[in-house]
């Protein structure tokens, strides 16, 4: 059999299918439009709904079902004969396309396109004129030009035709970047032949012609371009082509190229992508926007146009690139940005800001209605509400945690919680929280309609109903893929998924999922109206157009970079586009871009009241709010700044910003944080070998602060170093690798040469593993995996340290006293996601004094920030200093084994029973109230994927699986029923661990009211594994806590209930002190572990199920769930805090 890597499909024209180079002999349309939609979604499960939609559209037989399997059937017998087996897998619900997204060569078209965008954001137009050059060599015609107008011809191919337009479009760019007018003016002439209502391609020929020293053919390219759009379409030109007529008439100096880019001009040459003849309606069925406004007016003072636009070669560039985002204009003709974390009305007339408004955190979601708009802050927690016709916040109301979704209906403002898995319904009337209701375990978006209000559960995958009269939730519609944002319209409910590319429209009445809308790459945003529902495509900078009547997507109109919201009104459809930093006016009616201007931040939301457009902006890595020492304090004296030394005493804020690894969570607040991404890497490898080899592709150029190239013996280097100066604290994460359990025995002589193989040429790294783990990414996301320059040997750096490759290098330290971290000069953003700059140009942190004098410091402004704060200083921190105190639900449980093998818990009614007795509220205030604990009734925290809301131990069960109250009643009925009153029973408590001997205390008291006759007996910190892990020694329960080393949910249950943690009289390798071992179990956790990555909506249900059945079978008794605090000092903005990493410091603005 021939491996799968040896197959390729080729879309980007008509579809084929290649074996080794030899083309395979596929069957007719049906049969290629299979392969298309599974192979457009390698590695991604294509519901059997969606594969007949593209089949059949609304037209599918009866027999559609089995149809479809007979065409499996004949493709993947096709693969057998010819050699591959496995390349299509059936999954829950569908199928799947086993192939690397490289061995498609649109899904390599999409990536190769957005590394040009990424080269583009960075200023290096060379390197993205290369991309993208490389991107549109691989068309051969019209995308899937073999399906025609089969319904996913239309939709899929269509989108790739309009992605390879936008393409061309930014290769013109980088050439007009790179001073290469005269080369282009050939090719855009061709270009427009094919696309002559391409407005883009108009504005960019004119700017060639110009810079060519050809002004009066440049005057006669517009006349032509307005000739036709009059007398072909009858519109006027967009207001960017006019505005570059008339910059090109007054000669405007904001035309010319640098004069650094002229001087080195023309040293390459400029290679176009080829020119595809389209149908002749393309245009039409995909126009193209206009460019964003960058051309200056004539009014406007030279000497400021000069300075503000000496980089621009063409607008969408700029739109790309946010420290030179077009800014908006004022009635008085100056230029202002908005003022990040705040929000921003628009004029009537769209063209300039009205009003601006600050807000005290950073906003997310907006919503209008009840004559008031409405934010939320995920960060801050709260819900601000805001009076149109005064501009002012009329009251901040504290919500649940990650405040994210929000809508507004039946009398009431619905929020989305989506780090603590409830919705807060917020009383107009009286601005308060009337009611909490639980609702999955992320949920993002909520939306009302149709009699109900509708919440997207982003980890559970699922889209829940609430009826707003009970506040209880009626049903709960499985997804088939994860949901991300909600919009009801024309009856139905429609779900944007951004891992599946689709949108899925749901019938109220009965939940029904009716069809599967393939859209563009990465759909978050989705509002209706207009006639239409509206999608923002994320990934490849579209908005669709979706006809709710025929239930396919109408129109696919390119806009700026990283469309984020949505807001539809009588003026049309705004965009806020994230990464470019601008809006966009859609027209709904001619289904293009009219108008697009810069807000010089992030536009993270956007919103409609009446006549008025109100958008919430964020910050983006601009001058604006760079620089500053940020002041940072801690009480852990820290003792090393070596990479393999900091893990695990250190926190993450120390090297998060100094050091990077293969693979890191994304540098963002809120749930999004928990995402693994590629940061050393190029891009997240799938395994291979059965899941036991990982190759990485590095990135190219990465240098240390030191001016060395980042190389691929570094990283080996780094893990042989960690194994020798950290083994016994990192060792157990590593200790997979093939060659790491030797260097565990013999440090000194660590080899990997065998278990990390390393490629100069293709600058790769790959990993052997002895056998497969699931976690592995996970595990390479720790500062001791960082890699290390060969020249530094295996012995601790002292205060000399190892060069860095993050926006910080360390320039001073002082062990256990003071750290300071100063700009590293060779960095250069190469990932937001990963490795965002900073926005300090110092942290200095100093170590050693108590919480409470930490604390003090901040207070006075002495400091910046600490995290060391004990619950008395928490109380009135909360009170004197609300709005500089973050509470963040954290990743980590406090519970009591209970030893299934050791009585009176060998009987699981006693387990039961002694889990409805314990008040759990009555332990939040051991750990000192709610501030810093919540109650507890699963061992894996709401915070982690996989949780689902969950608690049989209550007063009152109800289905939002909220914890009520103790039942001491039912508790003492199983107890009778158990025969076991009366025994003797020893509660354990940990002396080293300050909450241990009062909850100990606390649950010995439980027993007794139970009817066993309970003790207390104290453990010292040296005697505590070596007695409560020895199963001689039937210890019969105790406390423990854990926090995750990572966000998976077998580093719970593996860790702490696994049966290979469990080893009879070995207290060495025993974790179990529950001694539970349920083979069943394992086997589950396996599964969902194996599916965590490649389908974690299956993996997310498994683990919800795990975590049902393991709380029914009460091995443990989890008592609380830790939360995190932050205090800042007053002049501290730009707050965002990460489940993975806390707060993130180095985004901190210092005023």
């Amino acid at each position: 059999m021939a491996a799968r890597g040896d197959l390729s499909f080729f879309l980007l024209g008509g579809i084929e299918a290649r074996l080794e180079g030899k083309l395979l002999a596929l069957g007719g349309a049906r049969q290629r439009t299979v392969i298309a939609d599974l192979a457009l979604n390698a590695r991604r499960v294509v519901s059997t709904r969606r594969l007949v939609d593209d089949l059949w559209g609304d037209q599918a037989p009866t027999s559609a079902g089995h149809s479809l399997e007979a065409h499996i059937s004949r493709i993947r017998g096709l693969l057998v004969r010819s050699g591959v087996d496995g390349a299509i897998v059936s999954r829950s619900g569908g199928y799947m396309m086993d192939v690397e997204p490289d061995q498609v060569d649109a899904l390599r078209f999409e990536r190769l396109a957005a590394e040009g965008d990424a080269a583009l954001v960075k200023g290096d137009a060379a390197e993205a004129a290369r991309l993208y050059r490389e991107a549109l060599e691989m068309w051969r015609g019209p995308a899937l030009a073999d399906l025609g107008d089969s319904p996913l011809g239309s939709s899929a191919g269509q989108r790739l035709d309009a992605r390879r337009l936008l393409v061309l479009e930014r290769q013109v760019d980088a050439a007009l970047m790179l001073g290469r007018h005269r080369e282009i003016s050939g090719e855009l002439e061709s270009l427009l032949a094919v696309h002559p209502y391409h407005e883009r391609f108009h504005w960019q020929l004119m700017l060639a012609l110009y810079r060519s020293r050809r002004q009066a053919e440049a005057l006669a390219a517009y006349r032509r371009a307005r000739q036709t759009l009059v007398d072909d379409l009858g519109i006027e030109p967009g207001p960017e082509l006019q505005q570059l007529e008339r910059a090109i008439l007054h000669q405007e100096l904001d035309l010319e190229l640098p004069a650094e880019v002229s001087h080195a001009a023309g040293s390459e040459t400029f290679v176009p992508g080829p020119t595809i003849a389209a149908p002749a309606e393309a245009d039409l069925r995909s126009p193209s926007p206009s460019a964003p406004t960058a051309i200056g007016s004539a009014r406007r003072h030279r000497q400021h146009r000069r300075g503000r636009l000496a980089a621009v070669a063409s607008a969408f560039v700029l739109a790309l690139i946010a420290a030179a985002a077009p800014l908006l204009l004022r009635g008085h003709g100056g230029t202002v940005t908005v003022r990040p974390n705040g929000l921003g009305m628009l004029s009537a007339d769209g063209r300039a800001v009205a009003s601006e408004l600050a807000l005290d955190a950073p906003p997310g979601q907006l919503a209008a209605g009840g004559g008031s708009l409405w934010a939320t802050s995920p960060e801050a927690h709260v819900v601000y509400r805001i009076d149109p016709a005064t501009q002012r916040v009329t009251q901040s109301i504290s919500v649940g945690g990650g405040a994210d979704g929000i809508a507004i209906g039946y009398g009431s403002a619905w929020v989305a919680n989506a780090l603590d898995g409830t919705v807060s319904r917020i009383d107009l009337a009286t601005n308060r929280v009337v009611d909490t209701i639980g609702v999955g375990s992320a949920p993002t978006a909520v939306a009302v309609g149709e009699g109900s209000v509708w919440v997207a559960d982003a980890t559970g995958g699922t889209l829940e109903r609430i009826d707003p009269a009970t506040d209880r939730l009626i049903a709960s519609v499985s997804l088939s893929s994860p949901p991300f944002d909600i919009a009801v319209f024309a009856g139905a409910v429609w779900v944007t998924s951004q891992s599946a590319n689709q949108v899925l429209r749901v019938n109220p009445v009965t939940g029904n999922i009716t069809q599967d809308i393939a859209v563009g790459g990465g759909p978050t945003a989705v509002v209706a109206g207009n006639g239409s529902v509206w999608v923002a495509n994320s990934r490849d900078s579209t908005v669709s157009a979706i006809d709710p009547r025929r239930g396919s997507v109408a129109a696919t109109i390119p806009v700026d970079n990283g469309p984020s919201s949505l807001a539809a009104g009588a003026g049309g459809v705004w965009v806020a586009n994230a990464l470019s930093g601008t809006l966009s006016l859609i027209d709904p009616g001619q289904k293009r871009v009219v108008s697009s201007i810069g807000v010089g931040n992030r536009p993270v939301a956007i919103a409609g009241d009446g006549a008025d457009v109100w958008f919430a902006v964020r910050a983006a890595q601009t001058g604006q709010h760079r620089g500053g020492t940020l002041h940072a304090e801690s009480s852990f004296p820290l003792a090393s700044i070596d990479p393999a030394n900091l893990w695990p005493e250190a926190p993450s804020q120390l090297w998060a910003y100094t050091y990077d690894t293969l693979v890191t969570y994304q540098r963002s607040g809120g749930r999004s944080g928990l995402q693994l991404v590629p940061d050393l890497a190029v891009f997240l490898p799938s395994p291979s070998d059965g899941g036991t080899t990982y190759t990485f592709v590095l990135r190219p150029g990465v240098r240390y602060s030191t001016g060395q190239l980042v190389r691929p013996e570094d990283f080996r280097h780094g893990f042989e170093r960690t194994l020798e100066l950290n083994g016994a604290g990192a060792g157990s994460f590593l200790e997979g690798i093939t060659g790491a359990s030797a260097c565990a025995t013999r440090p000194a002589h660590c080899d990997l040469s065998k278990g990390i193989t390393v490629d100069e040429r293709t600058d790769t790294v790959t990993f052997h593993l002895t056998s497969t783990d699931t976690n592995f990414l996970y595990k390479l996301t720790f500062v001791f995996t960082a890699p290390v320059p060969v020249n530094i040997p295996a012995r601790d750096v002292g205060s000399s340290p190892v060069p860095s490759t993050g926006p910080y290098e360390i320039r001073r330290f002082i062990p256990g006293h003071e750290l300071d971290l100063v700009r590293n000069p060779r960095f250069h953003e190469w990932s937001a996601a990963a490795q965002p700059d900073g926005f300090p140009d110092q942290i200095n942190w100093t170590f050693g004094m108590s919480p409470g004098q930490e604390a003090a410091a901040v207070e006075h402004g002495a400091a910046d920030w600490t995290s060391d704060i004990g619950p008395g200083t928490l109380s009135e921190a909360a009170t004197a200093f609300a709005g500089q105190l973050h509470i963040n639900a954290g990743l980590g449980t406090y519970y009591l084994f209970l030893n299934t093998r050791v009585a009176p818990f060998d009987d699981v009614r006693v387990r039961r029973a002694l889990n409805l007795a314990v008040d759990r509220s009555r332990l939040v205030q051991i750990f000192g109230g709610p501030l810093v604990a919540q109650p507890a009734c699963q061992l894996l925290p709401p915070s982690m994927p996989g949780y689902q809301p969950y608690c049989p131990y209550t007063a009152d069960p109800s289905p939002t699986g909220a914890w009520v109250g103790p039942d001491l009643a039912a508790a003492r009925a199983l107890v009778a029923a158990s025969g076991t009153g009366g025994e003797r029973v020893t509660v354990w408590a940990h002396q080293g661990d300050p909450p241990s001997t009062p909850t100990a205390e606390y649950v010995a008291s439980v027993l007794q009211q139970l009817g066993y006759p309970a003790t207390v007996h104290f453990l010292k910190e040296s005697e505590w594994v070596s007695t409560v892990s020895d199963s001689r020694r039937q210890v019969q329960l105790g406390t423990n806590n854990w926090i995750a080393d990572y966000p998976a949910p077998s580093n719970f249950y593996t860790l702490w209930l696994g049966c290979s943690n469990f080893v009879p009289a070995d207290p060495l390798h025993t974790s179990n002190a529950s001694e539970f071992c349920d083979p069943g179990v394992d086997q589950q956790v396996s599964k969902a572990s194996a599916l965590q990555t490649t389908d974690p909506l299956h993996a997310n249900a498994l683990w919800a199920d795990i975590g049902r059945e393991i709380t029914d079978l009460a091995p443990v008794l989890p008592v609380v769930n830790f939360s995190s605090a932050d205090l800042l000092s007053r002049r501290c903005g730009n707050y965002q805090f990460s489940p993975a990493v806390g707060i993130l410091l180095d985004q901190l603005w210092v005023r």
